[in-house]
């Protein structure tokens, strides 16, 4: 391996390799380790690899620091003995010692609130200590959300734990809190429980490494690559793709080993990989410099020169959506889903028992609380608006308690800056098994299977005048069988993860060209010209190019209350045999119009369960 490679493993395992003092340190563990680095070719050997692998190369330990947490009243305490010291020395005695408070946050770290005389904030010049207690702190505060350079700090400190033991002592800290917290299993902590060491990781790594020189020989460019693997070309690889484009350059993968790849990629959680992510992770931006691509690419002469990608082809394997559907049915099931994850991994599909579904009931409720998305300060136009979503927790945003789950359809636009909660709905599932107080198994299953995401987003209007600019993206369901009920805004030019919302089976809804509502237009304002509309029964956002009524994108709910299982088919599962006799001998009499009061539903549920 050569040493350049090294310093992108250091660098893939988030090791300060841009600050000068690490890269002095770095540099002495090569000499340690018996390094020639005074040729540029220089390589190394496995055993050499190891030590410059091992834990203390990879994190150095900051000379006399240490960390405590903490109670409140603790706290308390220090702040007070802080401000009676305040511009004179902590110690008394003349010794130089210093401290510090830390105010630990859920995703940025920690905030300094206060500081002995002459305390230095830590910094980068510390390595990655500092780091690692953050993370360990998070975990410790049963925090679930981790970017993957968090997780490699987060395990760095939890390696000399087995799986095993993390696991049960973080289920045992979410179970202690005063409110009992759920769906770890879902979120990237869960990696945590899977990983035995941080050596782990360089499989991956290397994997990335590996995918990166057999591209440099062919002569293949990062985009050039992206495109002849994406063969459905929507600028989003899957994983059947991504295995196509392994075996075709040679690796002996598995789809396990894809499965890993697709995860260890994908930032947004949305079980795809994008051009940016696979540029990311193969680690081209700031580190595979011209000369070395170059020279990799000498390496093999001739080899699949003049963009030749003959037996490229995607080769079908369960996607990551599918796979979670498993783990999640193992997990509903017990030990009786694990015979149905083992058949959705070798290319199945999970479903939710027809009983099951007949007991998770779907109804329209008032929309609660939101988050502020967009406002329109900044704009010459007469009138106010701004847009917000739905107050969603989770990452892929299903917001679940202990038996409910609410589905995000699309954001909602309000007439003025404040959120807009009358006559705005949302779509709730409850499972009517449990009651509660009790945790269902079951809603998440069934909410991905019932509810899919958009194949892609398509913008349909943006300004860029105001204080915020503004674009709304429309989301394009993956076949005819299901609609978007409602768009998605954001504030830069890139689309929204595609696991931020979720479309709908057609034949629950019915299209209504008057059902919408003008809330704002940009009128007198400088641009292209457009309107925000409330739309549907739900009232989602909709943006129009101009000033007319988006009333094809106008959906009303056919039934404001109802089972999965009455629009799935799983109600028959659980009628009795004299009831499905009586509708088996009238399925060949026509149906009887429908009354009117069902012909037109209201739009609005109602109050009574």
């Amino acid at each position: 391996m050569l040493i350049s490679q090294v310093w992108q493993l250091w660098r893939s395992m988030e090791v300060c390799v841009d600050d000068p003092t690490e890269t002095a340190r770095l540099y002495t563990a090569l000499a340690a380790a018996g390094v020639q680095t005074h040729s540029a070719d220089a390589s190394i050997n496995f055993e050499q690899l190891c030590a410059l692998m091992h834990p203390s190369t990879l994190q150095s330990e900051p000379a006399a620091r240490f960390f405590v947490s903490v109670s409140l009243l603790e706290a308390e305490t220090l702040r007070a003995l802080l401000h009676q010291r305040h511009e004179q020395p902590l110690s008394t005695s003349g010794a130089p010692c210093t401290a510090a408070l830390h105010l630990l946050r859920c995703a940025e770290g920690t905030a300094l609130l206060d500081g002995s005389l002459g305390h230095e904030p830590t910094s980068a010049h510390h390595g990655g200590a500092f780091g690692t207690v953050v993370q360990c702190l998070r975990f410790i505060d049963c925090q679930m959300d981790y970017s993957s350079a968090q997780l490699t700090l987060l395990l760095r400190g939890l390696q000399e734990n087995d799986c095993r033991s993390r696991q049960a002592f973080f289920a045992a800290a979410c179970a202690s809190r005063r409110r009992m917290q759920h769906g770890w299993a879902t979120r990237s902590i869960a990696r945590m429980f899977g990983l035995e060491h941080e050596l782990c990781l360089l499989r991956q790594i290397s994997g990335m490494i590996r995918v990166r020189m057999l591209l440099a020989q062919r002569g293949m460019y990062l985009l050039d690559a992206f495109r002849a693997f994406n063969a459905s070309q929507n600028g989003l690889m899957t994983c059947s793709e991504l295995y196509g484009a392994l075996v075709w350059l040679g690796l002996q993968a598995t789809a396990a080993d894809t499965h890993a790849m697709v995860r260890y990629m994908d930032k947004d959680g949305d079980g795809l990989v994008s051009y940016d992510e696979f540029r990311q992770a193969l680690g081209v931006a700031g580190l595979v410099e011209e000369e070395e691509w170059s020279e990799a690419a000498g390496m093999v002469d001739g080899v699949g020169r003049g963009g030749e990608f003959v037996g490229l082809t995607p080769i079908p394997i369960p996607e990551l959506a599918e796979v979670d559907d498993a783990d999640a049915a193992e997990a509903a099931m017990g030990g009786g889903g694990v015979g149905v994850a083992a058949e959705v991994r070798g290319g199945g599909r999970v479903e939710v028992p027809a009983a099951v579904l007949c007991q998770i009931k779907v109804k329209v409720k008032k929309l609660e609380r939101a988050d502020e998305v967009w406002r329109s300060s900044g704009i010459a136009t007469k009138h106010k608006a701004s847009i917000w979503e739905d107050r969603l927790g989770a990452a892929r945003k299903l917001v679940q308690g202990r038996n409910r789950l609410r589905v995000n359809l699309g954001h909602f636009a309000s007439a003025s800056y404040s959120a807009p909660r009358a006559d705005r709905y949302t779509l709730e599932l409850t499972d009517l098994t449990v009651n509660s107080v009790q945790q269902s198994k079951w809603l998440a299953l069934a909410a991905r299977q019932c509810f899919v995401h958009p194949q892609r987003f398509h913008r349909v209007w943006g300004v860029q005048t105001g204080t915020y600019p503004l674009f709304v993206w429309e989301p394009v369901p993956p076949n005819e069988h299901f609609v978007a009920l409602g768009m998605v805004a954001t504030q830069t030019e890139e689309p929204p993860p595609a696991r931020s919302v979720h479309c709908v089976p057609r034949d629950w809804v019915e299209a209504d060209p008057d059902l919408n509502k003008l809330i704002w237009s940009d009128a007198g304002a400088s641009g292209k010209p457009g309107s925000l509309w409330a739309v549907g029964t739900l009232q989602t956002l909709v943006a129009s190019l101009g000033h007319a009524s988006p009333g094809s994108k106008s959906w009303r709910f056919k039934r404001t209350r109802f089972t999965l299982g009455e629009h799935l088919g799983g109600a028959s599962a659980v009628r009795e045999m004299d009831l499905d006799e009586e509708s088996a001998n009238m399925s060949a009499v026509p149906a009887a119009p429908p009354k009117a009061e069902e012909a037109r539903p209201s739009p609005l549920p109602s109050e009574r369960v």
